[in-house]
């Protein structure tokens, strides 16, 4: 595990998930962790150096309220997508945590 980790907000609640070394794949098709509603399209985060990048067809995420294409990240940074808020932590905030 990369140590870099999303809290997934919903109106079903909050839940944490472990990003995987190097690279995680959000959303429909073959993802890491899915996300219902999105197809298959798909949200690419790298934990080294820590990025997202949105692939697919359908409405595009966004990051700190602009349109995500590709972006680096920092901790506490805000991805909004489908009906979701993702809240990305890196290792630096894990010992925090």
């Amino acid at each position: 595990m990369s140590g870099g980790w999303l809290e997934f907000h919903s109106p079903e609640g909050v839940q944490r998930a472990a990003l995987l070394d190097g690279l995680t794949r959000i959303g429909g098709g073959a993802a890491d962790l899915p996300l219902a509603g999105v197809g298959e399209d798909q949200l690419c985060l790298w934990d080294r150096p820590a990025r997202a990048r949105f692939q697919g067809s359908g409405s595009a995420p966004r990051l700190n309220g602009e349109v995500l294409g590709e972006r680096a990240l920092r901790p506490g940074d805000r991805i909004d997508w489908a009906g979701v808020t993702l809240i990305y932590g890196g290792a630096a905030d894990e010992a925090r945590a």
